[in-house]
């Protein structure tokens, strides 16, 4: 149609170099989110200096120009604060065999209340934006009935909406509800207890039973060996028999 033909000189992707610099907002020093902290917005702005120091980045950029407006006024170098001079949230760093990203990390020992105010910083600090192109989930989890450690890791590439399901036998099903390019997904487990079920019992008893008839064996030999010796010979000797050499090993 010639409304469709309107767009047909639009690239569908950017052809640029992916970008590594920091982006988002801190939502703790933005009025307009949930996450908003009063008291740490003074008037002076010292206090969000003291979170968001340029000291330590090599050569910050200050001043640079935008339209008619001059932004990133020192103190305020643009490797940590954008125009309004907001901090950002989120910094590259890199990761042992990881392609180039912003890792976000979510540990075990914030709770359901900490990982909702993590997941709500990483909401309102825009981690996923416009320019995001993948999205890499790496999850362990523990099964307690099972006993059973997994590994999840989830990519998502593109335009994607992922609902997650869980039933009571412990599992996850990821199901792509909008998915513009795709979904892959990887499970790893590992048991953490060697002997949880009744097939284990038995070979926790037959391994008893191996390991007294070696220790039967290896003090038989000792016993040989105390009787060469009182025969009056070198008790190393006995060891250079081949039959005995077959023994020790």
């Amino acid at each position: 149609s010639a409304q469709n033909s309107r767009f047909e000189g639009l690239e569908s992707s950017c052809d640029g170099a992916f970008m590594v610099a920091p982006y988002g907002v801190d939502p703790v020093f933005k009025e307009s989110t949930t996450l908003y902290n009063p008291i740490l917005n003074d008037v002076d702005q010292v206090i969000v200096l003291e979170y968001h120091n340029c000291v330590g980045v090599d050569n910050p950029t200050y001043n640079r120009t935008v339209g008619a407006m001059t932004c990133n006024v020192e103190p305020y170098c643009f490797e940590q604060y954008n125009c309004g001079k907001v901090p950002f949230a989120f910094d590259a760093f890199p990761l042992l065999n990881k392609d180039p990203g912003f890792p976000v990390w979510f540990d075990i020992n914030l709770g359901s209340q900490g990982s909702d105010k993590f997941f709500t910083y990483t909401k309102e600090g825009l981690f996923i934006d416009r320019q995001t192109e993948q999205i890499t989930a790496e999850l362990v989890i523990y099964n307690p009935q099972l006993r059973i450690f997994g590994y999840y890791l989830l990519r998502i590439f593109g335009n994607c909406i992922v609902k997650f399901s869980f039933n009571d036998g412990g599992s996850i099903k990821v199901r792509p509800a909008f998915a513009q390019f795709g979904v892959k997904t990887q499970i790893k487990t590992i048991r953490v207890e060697l002997y949880n079920s009744n097939n284990d019992d038995v070979r926790f008893g037959l391994e008893i039973m191996l390991n007294l008839f070696v220790l039967i064996l290896f003090l038989s030999m000792l016993h040989n060996i105390y009787l060469y010796h009182k025969e009056g010979k070198k008790w190393y000797t006995w060891m250079t028999q081949a039959t005995h050499k077959c023994n020790l090993m």
